[in-house]
């Protein structure tokens, strides 16, 4: 059943007007509803971008309460924004979405219990605290005391996998070049990659060296805000932009590794600080000398998983298809359905483990048909979550870049 546009109300009875624009800006036209993750697996229209928009354009003009069922069908969106890459319109799904999601907190606080509040407003503004718990849950005592946790059923897979991947690391203010210094970096760490990336955040840090860029690793930096944001926690997550522009203020380029957070830095609602934000592979393109290195061939097949975030709102997907391909030998396999999410979504996994389990496991299904050897992603989340499929395997999720410097070296006449 298709929800109909509702009727405006008078504008001043209108709380959040560039909301209401948005909303309006959608024509339902229906060519969202087939590319939206969480409609193929519910064939609910009310799970769709189209009918959500009808929803919170009815709850933004006081025509519908917002009800626990109401709440369930945008709780259940993983803001994949896949909507907004195919829209004519361009309605700036994601913006509305989230803004809906403050909205609600603002008129139910219960929605975020204080305590799980204050947890992740710790994690986000401390983000060494994820380091600290998961040396917390490897200790031996600890470990048995999580299978009795109320949410061990959908939070174990995924908090094994953090704790298999966790490394402790204190990183350096900065990494200076090998060789003649071409330029200057700022690399985001993020919060809970900076324990559980290491290897790819120190990869990225390699290859930056080796090309002649100096990395500055910024020590006050925190969350990108994105923790906060999806959970309705809108002011929270302005203050970690504000400390992170403040951390991050000048004119060099700012890296990131998960796309999650680069998308979150690039569309903050800072243009001029987005503007600066850019993924690890695009930067490399770009102003990388591949003339200073050598590839080592690497006669396997590769398939590449491309995140969400990196294709829907950074656009810049490509650029880690194309190092992988300047590898030789390497043969590049496409992933069918690699527009479709693989359900991870931050946190989305967690809450709703049935819809996520669904999708990844059509993702795995795509991933063992292509017969790799090798399987990539370039978000650290989007990794962790398909390994809890692939739990024993000797094929693991890992990051392209910790292929790419596996295989690179610098040049013989250099």
């Amino acid at each position: 059943m298709m929800f109909l546009p509702l009727l405006s109300a008078p504008m001043s009875e209108i709380r959040h007007p560039e909301l209401l624009a948005i909303a309006d800006n959608c024509v339902a036209c229906g060519l969202c509803v087939p590319q939206c993750p969480s409609y193929q697996v519910l064939q609910n229209e009310a799970d769709s971008p189209r009918g959500r928009i009808a929803l919170m354009r009815g709850v933004l003009e006081h025509k519908l309460q917002p009800t626990a069922r109401l709440q369930q069908h945008l709780d259940q969106c993983l803001t994949c924004r896949q909507c907004e890459k195919v829209c004519p319109n361009q309605v700036a799904y994601g913006r509305l979405v989230d803004g809906m999601r403050a909205e609600l907190l603002q008129q139910q606080p219960a929605r975020l219990p204080w305590l799980k509040r204050l947890g992740l407003q710790r994690l986000a503004h401390q983000p060494q605290w994820w380091g600290r718990l998961l040396k917390l849950a490897r200790l031996p005592l600890v470990r048995p005391l999580l299978r009795h946790l109320p949410v061990s059923q959908a939070w174990l897979p995924t908090l094994r996998e953090m704790m298999r991947r966790y490394q402790p690391q204190r990183w350096q203010p900065c990494y200076p070049p090998s060789g003649e210094e071409r330029g200057e970096v700022m690399l985001f760490l993020g919060c809970l990659a900076r324990a559980v990336d290491v290897a790819a955040i120190n990869a990225a840090i390699q290859l930056l060296n080796l090309f002649g860029f100096r990395v500055w690793v910024p020590q006050q930096q925190v969350c990108c805000g994105a923790l906060l944001k999806h959970a309705g926690d809108a002011v929270g997550a302005a203050g970690l932009l504000a400390t992170n522009r403040n951390v991050f203020a000048g004119t060099m380029p700012v890296l990131t590794l998960a796309s999650g957070c680069g998308a979150d830095l690039q569309d903050a609602g800072d243009a001029s600080f987005g503007a600066r934000v850019m993924e690890v592979a695009a930067f490399l393109e770009r102003h990388a000398d591949w003339r200073l290195v050598e590839c080592a061939p690497l006669a396997e097949r590769v398939t590449l998983h491309d995140p969400c975030t990196l294709r829907n709102v950074m656009r810049s997907e490509q650029a880690y298809h194309r190092l992988l391909q300047r590898i030789p030998g390497l043969q590049l396999l496409p992933l069918a359905g690699n527009q479709q999410c693989c359900g991870a979504a931050g946190t989305y996994h967690l809450q709703h483990p049935q819809i996520a389990r669904q999708l990844r496991d059509d993702k795995i299904s795509a991933i063992n048909t292509t017969g790799a050897e090798h399987v990539c992603s370039a978000n650290f989340a989007c990794g962790m979550w398909l390994n809890t499929a692939l739990d024993g395997a000797e094929r693991q999720v890992q990051h392209p870049l910790l292929l790419l410097q596996q295989q690179i070296r610098k040049a013989s006449s250099c």
